[in-house]
């Protein structure tokens, strides 16, 4: 909500891998913006595999127009559990180069892996850094998932703007989680 907040006006279109996380479009509809969505398919004949799933990138492209501002990305994906390999998140980042497209990269399941996968970053692909925010979940990587504790990472100037809207949207976190997200902050940053 915060980046929707401060980076997008009523009209401006967002695009949405489906299936997505059902709170993205209830996010979209309550910032007044379109929702433009393309399908990440399954092969026909292994759809239980969410790796196998993929997304067509010229259908993607096609999904861009003038008004479209946002690319809502998530990996790994929820609902599917897909993990989008290093190949596939350098296609995706060279048409939102191209086609002067923001990314907001929800990882905050990045430590859920499987099959011998690996998480990459979206923002540290080249010249992704200056146009990528990324969010990530001290609630989903401590398990503790109803404390709804994260944080947003990218650019100083695109941070610097997201704090001024976080500040007259949340004032404050109860204390016992201040201490207790600064505490596993520490630790997770040192292992």
């Amino acid at each position: 909500m915060n980046v929707l907040q401060t980076f997008l006006n009523p009209g401006d279109e967002v695009l949405l891998i489906e299936p997505y996380f059902d709170i993205y479009k209830m996010h979209l509809d309550i910032c007044r913006l379109k929702p433009v969505v393309v399908s990440l398919r399954p092969p026909a004949n292994d759809f239980l595999s969410a790796n196998a799933w993929k997304l067509d990138m010229d259908e993607f492209e096609r999904k861009i127009s003038s008004r479209t501002k946002l690319l809502l990305f998530n990996t790994p994906h929820n609902p599917t559990g897909k993990v989008f390999t290093k190949a596939e998140l350098v296609q995706i980042a060279e048409i939102c180069k191209r086609k002067n497209i923001v990314v907001l990269s929800d990882e905050v399941y990045e430590e859920l892996v499987f099959e011998g996968r690996r998480h990459e970053r979206m923002a540290l692909l080249p010249e992704m850094w200056e146009r990528t925010l990324t969010v990530c979940s001290a609630g989903k990587l401590f398990g503790a998932t109803g404390w709804r504790i994260g944080w947003i990472f990218g650019a100083e100037e695109a941070i610097r703007k997201c704090v001024k809207t976080q500040t007259m949207t949340v004032f404050t976190s109860n204390t016992p989680l201040q201490v207790i997200y600064s505490f596993y902050c520490c630790i997770y940053m040192y292992l």
